[in-house]
């Protein structure tokens, strides 16, 4: 779980210049019930997956925003100023 924890976290801080990482995880099967002594473990990893799905959530919004914003610029500016202004 950790390792597939550090691939998200990867993810999360990803910074575009390459593919980001795939994650392939598969179900395990005849594992039983969790023993009592790994339930505090389990629970703090079970938080960091939530601040990871936080973070890439955040992430994900910020950049459907950058897309909004770059989609509303015209696509063709020919005989146009070839700047754009974001401050009004």
């Amino acid at each position: 779980m950790e390792a597939g924890l550090a691939i998200a976290n990867d993810a999360a801080t990803w910074d575009g210049d390459e593919e980001a990482p795939a994650v392939v995880w598969i179900i395990p099967d005849q594992i039983g019930p969790l023993p009592a002594s790994l339930r505090g473990h389990a629970s703090r990893l079970l938080s960091a997956q939530g601040d990871t799905i936080r973070r890439l959530e955040g992430r994900r919004d910020v950049t459907g925003r950058h897309l909004t914003a770059l989609r509303s610029i015209p696509s063709s500016m020919q005989g146009s100023s070839v700047y754009l202004d974001v401050t009004s």
